[in-house]
């Protein structure tokens, strides 16, 4: 929720929920992989319904309000054509010249996640391991802030103990919950690009290594859509929580 709006998983960036420093708002389409058109009635709703509030607050010097919105997609402008033209037409080359970096590390470290939890600890009087469950949360989410969010509303709403095996077992359920709105998506990128799916089943399915190359465009969507990262010349799967749920997937496939 953003300012009493329902908003797709993760999408406001300002901890998954959790407030540690606003540095943007800012509406991703990683989550949901969606479309940029999608990306913009989400803020229109959002703006529509706490616009007023902000402008009344900004004007008061002793009420911070935010000065400047940020909207970041991970679909940028040169891909925008695979997005709004027919299969088979020229995907690059976009006329429109605006885009920029996007700098923001939007991931959490285990250090961002240990001062989450020992303000969690502090205010509700737990009794965590805080670094050994941070250490487990970053370890299976590489730090995608929604899956680190929900693993811990899980351990928290399920009494499943703070702890490694507690977050193992929230690990379990999310992966067995067939109503997550993030994985979704994901599987729905799997089933609309080809060669996303082929890269991703010789990776998980084969072992093969892949070389990190900045001109392979399948890499470039692999990286852009959240499935893939960089890792010491290598792409890899952006996390264990997508490694399993994948290979479930190809698993299931097989079968049928």
């Amino acid at each position: 929720m953003f300012c009493g709006v329902p908003m797709y998983d993760g999408a406001v960036r300002n901890g998954g929920g959790v407030m540690r420093e606003v540095r943007c708002a800012s509406l991703t389409a990683r989550d949901r992989a969606c479309h940029a058109s999608t990306t913009w009635w989400t803020f229109r709703a959002v703006w529509h319904k706490c616009g007023p509030w902000y402008i009344m607050h900004a004007k008061k010097p002793s009420v911070p309000a935010f000065q400047s919105v940020v909207l970041a997609g991970v679909t940028d402008v040169k891909h925008l054509k695979a997005k709004i033209r027919p299969d088979g037409q020229k995907r690059l080359n976009s006329p429109w010249n605006i885009a920029a970096d996007f700098d923001v590390n939007l991931s959490f470290g285990e250090s961002d996640v240990a001062g989450m939890l020992a303000a969690y600890e502090t205010d509700h009087k737990k009794d965590l391991d805080v670094g050994a469950v941070a250490a487990e949360l970053v370890a299976w989410t590489g730090g995608y802030p929604f899956l680190v969010s929900r693993l811990c509303q899980l351990v928290d709403a399920r009494n499943m103990g703070w702890n490694r095996n507690g977050v193992n077992q929230a690990v379990r359920e999310l992966l067995g919950d067939d109503d997550v709105s993030l994985f979704e998506s994901l599987m729905g990128q799997l089933e609309a690009q080809a060669e996303i799916k082929d890269r991703l089943r010789a990776t998980i399915m084969l072992g093969e290594e892949i070389d990190y190359s900045p001109y392979d465009e399948t890499q470039k969507l692999l990286r852009m859509y959240g499935f893939a990262k960089v890792q010491e010349g290598k792409l890899v799967v952006a996390n264990r929580i997508f490694e399993t749920l994948l290979c479930d997937y190809f698993l299931a496939e097989e079968r049928d």
